[in-house]
């Protein structure tokens, strides 16, 4: 811990890869948010614990749009459109067997 300590001070991340990667996935499947809308989402997906492209994907397939959305409400924010969880559930199962596919 001492030598973390004395390492240069942290900045603000940017950033992370796998949120940029998040924020990509949000952005293909809802071109139409801006940026601020994109952040919001994104600070959705972070109240239930969501931070990468796999987690929102895995939990979609698992919980389904009801139970997503439920999640969601349970931490006091509103729910995603069914239409947008549907398509984004797509994207991933399109981005799921193209990896596959290309093993």
């Amino acid at each position: 811990a001492a030598m973390e300590a004395r390492a240069a001070p942290r900045l603000p991340e940017p950033e992370s890869t796998v949120q940029t990667q998040l924020r990509g996935v949000l952005h293909s499947v809802r071109p139409d948010w801006n940026s601020s809308e994109l952040s919001l989402v994104l600070e959705k997906l972070a109240a239930i614990e969501i931070d990468t492209a796999e987690g929102l994907f895995r939990e979609l397939n698992s919980l389904g749009v009801r139970g997503f959305n439920q999640r969601l409400k349970d931490r006091g924010k509103r729910p995603l459109k069914k239409e947008t969880l549907d398509a984004l559930r797509e994207y991933g199962d399109r981005s799921t067997s193209q990896a596959l596919r290309g093993r």
